[in-house]
């Protein structure tokens, strides 16, 4: 799906993950990484910020093409049940 409205860029894309973590295997350690960084995080919200903890904000996952990145983020978006964004560096920078 391409991004709408404010995000309505060529390097910005807004997208809903067809899978989960389930459905890589492997990389046991980047997944549970993933996992406590990204999805934890988003799905307890609420318990996060009632016990004082800043959740964060983002993630930035940076790396030689084709070594899974784009998959593992999909992964963690599934894993919550959110939409992620990709932004496109590239392409980014020739935009003011």
């Amino acid at each position: 799906m391409k991004a709408t409205g404010v995000y309505n860029h060529t390097y910005l894309d807004v997208r809903k993950p067809r899978f989960s973590f389930d459905e890589i295997a492997g990389y046991e350690e980047v997944k549970e990484r993933f996992y406590d960084m990204v999805v934890l995080p988003l799905k307890h919200r609420k318990g996060i910020k009632k016990a004082g903890i800043a959740p964060p904000s983002g993630v930035i996952v940076w790396g030689p093409l084709g070594t899974g990145k784009g998959h593992m983020i999909e992964a963690a978006a599934g894993a919550a049940g959110v939409s992620y964004l990709i932004i496109r560096g590239r392409e980014c920078t020739d935009h003011p």
